[in-house]
């Protein structure tokens, strides 16, 4: 389904949930005044494009860019070059606009995307040494930086013993999520509360209780609790058997409707706050009951909805995972696909393919006819490839295909298909006709703790004994 029909698809269900929303709060409420009614309705459905935007898009950049491997040289290293991580993080940073860190275990030094590099002194980097020792989620959500309050994504890093090496994540500054959320206040009359599953206030538009400043360097941020607000008692209590309620507590200044949300990508929750008016308290209660009924409903859309953060997740991806001249993947995708497929115990295969005479046609006919020759074997190898595999462009004229669940035959099947398919191939270049074919390596893995770069070796090797031979070819490791 391409992305206007995907679109289309969501906007239908939502206008029909709405309409429901409607029809049953006309029957329900029915002697409320319509101009209040679609207020509160309208005021339902931004709170959670509201949330998308502040709080999941950064998560998931986050989390992707974490599993991809983009770091894995890094915490690979004992002492990775500072120079390397710094201008890898403010090349994220100018991507996607946030402010990217790496905090590494083995040398006890925090990177930044704005150049800074300290050490991580127990003492004095505090969250650092909370989040590695006490939690072992493997994303989370919580405040730092002293002189600036930031919301950062955490996610843990592990080698492939289950060691931890440390996090790598984006922080994104308070001033941005405060300011969205009074101007929803504004607008709709609405407070917010974001509790973590630690019972901390993380963010809230209401101003006693967002976090405040460290005091000095060693300091901590001042972060409330949930159970500190005065009506917290009344409503855990009222609410005790709803995993997601809606219910009516007593205010300073009249009743309160608290309704609780789940955010399950943060383990959080979120409080929607609406003031009730005291003097119409009863007609209030059955407004009350439609505001729950349309925040369900609209939940329901905004679970469905959710699915859709795959598409961030897609460009993301491609903005760091494609090679741009053929739109294969690259190396460092191939070794991220590689490593998920060995963790399920897949047999792996690889087929390295080194087109024959290439510089030649690139000194004759010039890099332009090199860069259609290098499209079309992409495209080729594509076709024939099966869908549990990946064609990669390991560099220059080098291709390589990663077979999945492939055995010796159906390996060897493959290379003489994908061999004699570029035989066939040729393209037309300035009046010339260029003509094609290529050298190929096999190696089948049978040991699972063979790395990609290990069977890449084996089948280069097996490349070059193809080439002596002849060049056209395709021999075994």
């Amino acid at each position: 389904m391409g992305h206007k029909a995907q679109s289309s698809l969501f906007k239908g269900i939502a206008f029909a949930v709405l309409c429901v929303v409607v029809v049953s709060g006309y029957f329900a409420i029915k002697d409320l005044a319509g101009e209040q009614s679609q207020q509160q309705q309208q005021s339902i459905s931004p709170v959670f494009a509201l949330i998308e935007k502040e709080l999941l898009q950064p998560l998931h950049t986050a989390k992707v860019i974490a599993d991809i491997g983009l770091y894995e040289p890094f915490f690979a290293s004992n002492e990775p070059n500072a120079d390397e991580v710094v201008s890898l993080l403010a090349s994220l940073e100018d991507k996607f606009g946030h402010a990217f860190y790496l905090a590494h275990e083995a040398s006890r030094k925090q990177y930044n995307s704005d150049g800074r590099v300290f050490d991580l002194v127990e003492g004095e980097v505090i969250w650092y040494f909370i989040l590695r020792d006490e939690f072992d989620s493997q994303v989370q959500a919580v405040l730092g930086k002293r002189e600036d309050v930031h919301l950062f994504i955490d996610v843990r890093q592990y080698d492939e013993q289950g060691n931890f090496r440390g996090f790598a994540g984006l922080g994104k500054s308070l001033p941005p999520f405060l300011k969205s959320f009074n101007a929803f206040r504004e607008e709709y009359g609405h407070e917010f509360i974001f509790v973590n599953n630690r019972d901390d206030i993380v963010l809230s538009s209401i101003p006693d209780l967002s976090p405040t400043q460290a005091l000095d360097n060693k300091s901590r941020i001042g972060i409330k609790t949930f159970s500190e607000i005065y009506w917290h008692a009344e409503f855990e209590e009222k609410a005790a058997d709803s995993a997601e309620p809606s219910v009516i507590v007593e205010g300073k200044l009249g009743d309160l409707l608290i309704s609780r949300l789940q955010l399950e990508s943060l383990s959080w929750n979120l409080y929607v706050v609406t003031p009730l008016s005291f003097r119409q308290q009863e007609v209030n209660r059955s407004y009350g009951l439609y505001i729950a009924i349309g925040i369900l409903i609209s939940f329901i859309v905004y679970k469905l909805l959710y699915y859709v953060i795959g598409k961030y997740i897609y460009q993301v991806s491609s903005l760091i995972n494609k090679d741009d001249l053929t739109n294969l993947a690259n190396r460092k995708y191939g070794r991220s696909f590689f490593n998920r497929m060995r963790k399920e115990y897949r047999q792996m295969s690889v087929i390295l393919c080194d087109l024959d005479d290439f510089k030649k046609i690139n000194d004759v006919h010039g890099h332009a006819a090199g860069d259609k020759v290098l499209r079309l074997v992409a495209d080729t190898f594509t076709a024939l490839a099966g869908s549990r595999d990946l064609v990669v462009r390991w560099g220059g004229e080098e291709f390589v295909l990663i077979l999945t669940d492939s055995t010796a035959e159906q390996t060897e099947q493959l290379a003489q298909s994908a061999r004699k398919t570029l035989e066939t191939l040729f393209i037309e270049h300035n009046d010339y006709r260029i003509t094609l074919t290529g050298s190929f390596g096999l190696y089948i893995s049978r040991d699972l703790k063979e790395s990609l770069d290990d069977m890449i070796e084996y089948a280069d090797k097996a490349m070059y004994e193809a080439k002596s031979a002849g060049k056209n070819r395709i021999k075994s490791a």
